[in-house]
């Protein structure tokens, strides 16, 4: 499995640093790259500064570390991706799970379970065995479910394990692919139970009963003339669960992105409303093509809105009709000076004692960056400032940002911050 170029050995010298689409290592402002000479970045910043802990602390000599898995996938999915997917598509052709699974009964997978006379010595484990057998069948069954398995075009001459294949590959990011290949090719794991851990529908020690199961099958094969032989139980256990649980660990960094982003798209779907507002840019005009204080302000009296009612969510970089064009229609250098501008804008037309209440952060949506701006409601009144300027109080009416006069306001405030 593939480490970075060189350990760096002055930790004081490493850093997570922007690269105005994502974040990188760098070395004295040199980024790191991994043996195959790949930069060592990514959207994620979490990750990022996770793989910095494993640098600075030696864990990334763990070949199961999230450092050690992040460099490897970055090898493998800047690669040959089509290679990558020809092997999993062979390791699941001559998968004994998924054959057995998928095409018989729960009672002959029962029967399949060894029945050599060492494990006749040890029937708490026959028992733990056959309770992992069901588990599994529950949990592929569940995943198959799932699956989109349909070809209109195929008629009755449908292939159905280059459906399974194909709906498989479509269905996993990449990150996940490239530790289903690390688990089958590094940890001779079983293509079908890898899966089913990668997808989260197997907790790492049933995926590690799973493979006791698999390994006695693989030994047995192999070993004709002495059938009362076994791998050690406890420590073939021990092994694949903690390989399940790193890469579970490692893929959480994947799945909360990944959620993140499916999360703000149907957000999106769901319209504007009372406390969901898109604005397009936070401060150039777009008809104009120029800057223009009159969008930044229409941007800071919605979250000056959402502050003074029930809280709400802004999203920069998300037209009215829901299209998405991305804060770099903006025009900035990069997203750092995005953020500059951003909080300064809230810092100042909004005031510094509410930047508590107020939470932003950038999700990538294919190539486009939308920046999303929580807010929560404020203990007291807010009040928009801006030079030359009275100062303004406005609250959401419906899908609506609405200025209050000073009678109004003075009436809103009253009843909205009793006490």
């Amino acid at each position: 499995m593939n480490q970075i170029q060189a350990i760096p050995t002055e930790p004081g010298g490493l850093d997570v640093i922007s690269t105005g689409s994502d974040y990188a290592l760098s070395e004295h402002g040199k980024m790191l790259t991994t043996s195959g000479g790949h930069p060592v970045r990514h959207k994620n910043i979490r990750l990022m500064h996770q793989v910095l802990t494993g640098i600075i602390t030696g864990q990334a000599a763990d070949p199961w570390s999230v450092a050690a898995l992040f460099f490897s996938e970055t090898e493998l999915m800047q690669g040959d991706v089509s290679q990558v997917h020809q092997s999993l598509r062979e390791a699941f052709g001559r998968d004994m799970l998924l054959q057995t699974v998928r095409k018989t009964s729960a009672k002959q997978a029962a029967a399949s379970i060894p029945k050599v006379g060492a494990l006749l010595e040890h029937p708490e484990w026959i028992q733990l065995l056959l309770f992992a057998g069901t588990a599994l069948r529950e949990a592929f069954g569940q995943y198959l479910a799932g699956l989109d398995l349909h070809d209109p075009e195929a008629g009755e001459a449908r292939d159905e394990d280059a459906l399974f294949m194909s709906a498989v590959l479509d269905d996993l990011s990449a990150s996940e692919e490239a530790c289903l290949y690390l688990m089958i090719h590094e940890a001779d794991c079983s293509p079908g139970l890898a899966l089913l851990l990668i997808r989260e529908a197997v907790t790492p020690s049933e995926f590690g009963l799973g493979m006791l199961q698999h390994m006695m099958h693989q030994h047995l094969k192999g070993n004709d003339d002495n059938s009362n032989t076994l791998p050690p139980l406890t420590e073939t256990l021990e092994h694949y669960t903690r390989i399940a649980s790193k890469v579970s660990d490692y893929l959480r960094f994947d799945h909360m992105y990944v959620h993140a982003e499916r999360h703000l798209l149907n957000l999106i779907g769901s319209g504007e409303g009372e406390r969901l507002e898109f604005k397009s840019t936070l401060r150039w005009n777009l008809r104009e093509s120029k800057k223009d204080p009159n969008v930044e302000h229409a941007c800071m009296k919605t979250v000056c809105a959402f502050l003074n009612t029930a809280g709400g969510i802004l999203l920069i970089g998300v037209a009215d009709d829901g299209q998405i064009s991305g804060i770099e229609e903006d025009r900035f250098e990069n997203n750092d000076k995005f953020y500059i501008h951003l909080w300064n804008l809230i810092r100042s037309q909004i005031g510094e004692e509410f930047t508590p209440y107020i939470q932003s952060s950038l999700v990538k949506i294919n190539a486009a960056t939308i920046c999303k701006v929580q807010c929560l409601p404020a203990p007291r009144p807010v009040f928009l400032q801006q030079k030359g300027s009275e100062d303004e109080f406005f609250i959401r009416t419906g899908a609506a940002t609405t200025r209050l006069g000073v009678g109004d306001a003075y009436r809103y405030i009253n009843e909205q911050w009793k006490h």
